[in-house]
């Protein structure tokens, strides 16, 4: 599965087969000119396929990624302002507005903000996901500190005279809160996947000419209403190998870091 999904995004597939219009060779079957067949106005869809890996959910992943990161790294820092004589307001202020913006559905928000934006593209989505995602991100942590916090060994560890960022390092993103915070960050993933092909293929966000799994479903509905199966099932098999994809890495980075080898 790694090795397709690794082989989709760094072959230069454009370089290597035929993708422009070519109406004659609308929905042509599997050759070796066209390895999984054309779309229906000629163009090769292993090329569509890939250029959709790349264009869109590769930008949105790395998207998510920096957001969830920022939410985690934004909650260390105000949990070490919010421990301070003054910090409580502060504390327990932004864990007020974390919820309050974590409540709201992440579909919806990437949905509304893609309409009223008037925008098109991976940004609006990337931009929504995002920032919601690091709102969770951070009230997860901040979540994750005040039951953690009580516990006998990081109480010892301040009276020993640690700081509080070697317990949030230490004992927190690379003691118990890893698992919990990768399981989240993997969901945030195939989250984002799943919105963005949803608006895609509803005709906002990412739009022809640019690939899209979601808009290349979305232009040949009519063929599956006659029942031509072929692109929907190949289609869904690019949707399956994305969604898996980092459920899969996120499993193996845990069985790395639980190696006590390493």
């Amino acid at each position: 599965m790694a090795a397709v999904f690794l082989a989709l995004v760094f072959v230069p597939w454009n370089n290597l087969l035929v993708s422009k219009v070519s109406l004659g060779e609308m929905l042509a079957l599997p050759s070796w000119q066209h390895p999984l067949g054309t779309d229906a106005v000629g163009r090769d869809l292993l090329v569509r396929i890939a250029a959709a890996f790349k264009e869109s959910i590769l930008p949105l992943w790395l998207a998510v990624i920096v957001a969830t990161v920022g939410g985690g790294v934004t909650a260390a820092v105000i949990i070490d302002w919010g421990a301070g004589r003054r910090g409580g307001a502060l504390l327990l202020g932004t864990q007020v507005v974390a919820t309050a913006l974590g409540s709201i559905p992440v579909g919806i928000a990437a949905f509304a903000w893609a309409v009223f934006s008037g925008g098109t593209g991976i940004l609006p989505v990337a931009a929504a996901v995002s920032l919601l995602f690091a709102v969770r991100t951070l009230q997860q942590v901040l979540d994750l500190y005040r039951h953690d916090n009580l516990l006998g060994f990081w109480q010892a560890h301040e009276l020993l005279g640690g700081s509080r960022w070697q317990r949030l390092w230490r004992y927190g993103f690379l003691g118990q809160w890893r698992r919990p915070l990768l399981d989240s960050l993997g969901f945030h993933l195939l989250i984002a996947l799943t919105i963005e092909s949803s608006l895609s293929y509803l005709g906002f966000g990412v739009q022809e000419p640019q690939a899209s799994l979601g808009n290349i479903l979305a232009a040949h509905f009519s063929l599956y209403l006659k029942g031509d199966w072929y692109i929907l099932l190949v289609i869904v098999a690019a949707l399956w190998l994305a969604a898996a994809f980092p459920s899969a890495l996120i499993k193996l980075v845990r069985r790395q870091l639980a190696d006590p080898r390493n």
